[in-house]
């Protein structure tokens, strides 16, 4: 009997030794072989591979998957070797799949268990889904001391401004104001210079684009270009000036700054060629040539009355610093109801990456032909020889001419513009966002993005930009205000280069200066609700992040013009 008893012993010993209860030690690990980036970007696709192992010295196990994935996660198992026996020191290897649509933090665990223990193991999966955007933030500083301008046309050296041109009234004030003064501002410290156009030995042809408004401007290295403009000498009858000005930014600045009220030696000008004759429309530049784009001639005793005649036309030319030679070398024309969407003014202009060729992106503006004419939605991108993609984009928002950022990743091989504002046919309302192609005044930082293979986004921040919160007390902003960049970072085109940034910190890139303010959203009324500001914002920029992840894609959710 005694024998007997102690049989049953050696067989439940063994029957223990065999069979661990899993309170005592698990049977299996999960290692990460190769585990899932701690953050993804939305709408791509990673994978990552897990090693489960049989660590039992003499059980031989089966993994069984008991995992359940947060829904919308874009988590699945996309291949496994498990589900056989595995004797002890054997592994399988399961292998997930992650393609997230939104922007969320997923926290969720590859879970296991092992047969015949029921031994359950699993291994956690922590991962932040972003848009892969870059993060752009809005800080107010102090302006005070600069005047309120609408379109002002500003360059920059040394980090100072040169403030020259623009007007000082509101959106339908056609009896305008103009600049009389040229400013140099220094934002880091405040400090401010005024000369008045009229006290400087200034050619008069020079003088009367100074105290314009609506000019094509482009700072190329030291030298500012101001092409056309339309002016008034008595708030009567306006005329489109034909004149091209260079400057040298940094000797005038400097003169400025000494009261040297001698500005001629910094300024060469030129007022022969009739294609010149260009308000409303704007300059770029692609390799060493420039681009005069749309745009109209505006004549007439009541704003372009009896005459308003867009362009419909780019002319490139070549030009240098002293304009002892100007050469336009080419001009494409296109008809009002050609579909091109060339008769526009009044939008903005940005240096632009297709893949690794130079490009210029134009964006928005008014008016398509007829009487119930409506803002372009169709983005313009065109290259050096003219050849142009007159379909890029079917833009949401911004449509009127806004402060705008270039970016560019060579990592990514993707192209950023944004837009802060303005005049836009896509804006935040209480409930949503809101499609309105009377085209108001708008509330929306406006991201395009276009990578190598052509693949074009649009996307809008969530908080809404305003000058004011919340909502209901938005001060709109941005409708012809201008970006200025801070010197670091950008290219020979001034395109900032965000693989230079620190990728998780922000970095003060620039800021937006002037434009029109209005108290309410519909400014097409009378009296015009809008004024000129000399209200400034530094904006910094995180090209990743947590800040990455405030933008919601709009891209063709409402049809276009």
């Amino acid at each position: 009997m005694l024998r007997l008893q102690q049989g049953w012993k050696n067989c439940i010993l063994s029957l223990i030794l065999y069979f661990p209860m899993a309170a005592h030690a698990h049977l299996i690990s999960i290692a990460a072989t190769t585990p899932f980036p701690a953050t993804v970007t939305a709408t791509s696709s990673t994978t990552a591979t897990f090693t489960v192992t049989n660590i039992a010295s003499r059980v031989s196990v089966t993994v069984v998957d008991q995992s359940s994935f947060p829904s919308g996660s874009g988590l699945s198992i996309s291949s496994s070797t498990c589900g056989n026996l595995l004797g002890p020191g054997q592994s399988c290897t399961i292998q997930l799949s992650l393609k997230p649509s939104t922007t969320q933090t997923i926290s969720t665990a590859l879970k296991e268990w092992a047969k015949p223990s029921a031994d359950g193991v699993q291994y956690p999966i922590n991962v932040t889904v972003t848009t892969g955007l870059p993060s752009i933030t809005l800080v107010p500083v102090n302006s005070s001391a600069l005047p309120a301008l609408r379109d002002p046309v500003v360059a920059a050296s040394a980090g100072n401004w040169l403030i020259l041109s623009g007007s000082t009234g509101g959106f339908h004030d056609f009896n305008r104001d103009f600049i009389t003064s040229i400013y140099v501002y220094n934002p880091s410290t405040a400090q401010i210079y005024s000369m008045s156009v009229s006290s400087t030995n200034l050619p008069v042809a020079v003088k009367k684009q100074l105290t314009s408004s609506d000019n094509q401007f482009l700072q190329d290295g030291d030298t500012l270009y101001i092409i056309g403009g339309f002016y008034t000498p008595d708030n009567v009858v306006w005329t489109t000036l034909n004149t091209i000005t260079a400057i040298n930014v940094p000797g005038m600045i400097n003169a400025i700054i000494n009261n040297n009220t001698n500005l001629a030696s910094f300024v060469t000008y030129n007022t022969s060629i009739p294609q010149f004759q260009v308000t409303g429309g704007q300059l770029g530049k692609i390799g060493n040539y420039f681009y005069l784009t749309f745009g109209q001639d505006c004549e007439g005793s009541n704003y372009c009355v009896p005459t308003q005649t867009y362009t419909n036309s780019i002319y490139q030319f070549s030009a240098d610093p002293t304009l002892s030679s100007i050469s336009i070398v080419n001009t494409v024309t296109h008809g009002d109801l050609d579909g091109s969407g060339w008769r526009r003014r009044d939008y903005t202009l940005v240096p632009f990456m297709s893949g690794s060729t130079q490009t210029l992106f134009a964006m928005g503006g008014p008016f398509t032909p007829g009487i119930n004419a409506f803002v372009w939605t169709n983005g313009i991108n065109f290259s050096a020889n003219i050849q142009a993609n007159s379909n890029f984009i079917n833009q949401q928002a911004n449509q009127y001419l806004s402060p705008s950022l270039p970016m560019y990743s060579a990592n990514a091989n993707t192209t950023y513009v944004a837009t802060f504002s303005g005049l836009s046919n896509l804006y935040w309302g209480a409930s949503g966002l809101v499609n309105d192609t009377t085209t108001p005044y708008g509330n929306i930082l406006d991201l395009i993005s276009s990578d190598g293979s052509g693949n074009v986004q649009e996307y809008a921040n969530l908080q809404p930009m305003c000058s004011g919160q919340p909502l209901p007390s938005c001060l709109y902003m941005g409708l012809a205000a201008h970006f200025i960049p801070v010197a670091n970072n950008y290219d020979s085109r001034s395109i900032l280069q965000l693989d230079q940034l620190p990728q998780n910190s922000s970095t003060l890139v620039g800021y937006v200066y002037g434009g029109l303010i209005s108290t309410v959203q519909n400014i097409f009324v009378t009296p015009d609700p809008t004024s000129a500001t000399n209200k400034v914002y530094a904006v910094y920029v995180t090209p990743s992040g947590s800040g990455s992840v405030n933008w919601q894609n709009v891209t063709n959710l409402y049809p276009g013009n």
